[in-house]
């Protein structure tokens, strides 16, 4: 039996009730990420993409790992009974014939670390019209 308390589960609970958390778990399920390939799958900002990621781990649904210069992002390995065990495994039935996280699913197996990463609108900017971290926007205006 859990010993979560109600509070806890709430925000367990809360966690799921996105459905752009949906998606980036629907696109975990297949394999660990970095934000940047999710940025590339579902077409979000990297700032929602992170601040999401954020909840799901702050309620034990994700974790992450340090690999190089990337943080990749997996689902976690939770242990059977627990809360978190039992709401990943009924989102991930209820994601299974979902189009939305399909097409995700298929974005993100071509994605490429490092490349593709969109602008705050969440537009892919091409690599062409990218700042160079050497000159700021306003020199580029003038």
């Amino acid at each position: 039996m859990s010993t979560y308390s109600l509070r806890q589960q709430v925000l367990l609970l809360q966690a799921v009730a996105d459905p752009n958390r949906l998606r980036i778990l629907g696109c975990l399920f297949v394999r660990p990420a970095c934000v940047c390939e999710l940025v590339q799958a579902t077409g979000l900002p990297q700032s929602r993409i992170s601040r999401h990621l954020q909840v799901l781990r702050n309620a034990g649904l994700v974790q992450d790992r340090r690999e190089a210069q990337w943080v990749e992002y997996s689902v976690v390995s939770a242990p059977e009974g627990s809360p978190q065990a039992t709401i990943l495994r009924l989102v991930e039935q209820l994601l299974a014939g979902d189009a939305v996280v399909q097409a995700d699913r298929e974005r993100l197996a071509t994605a490429v670390r490092g490349r593709g990463q969109p602008s705050d609108e969440g537009t892919p900017a091409p690599e062409s019209q990218a700042w160079p971290s050497s000159v700021s926007k306003r020199e580029k205006e003038v």
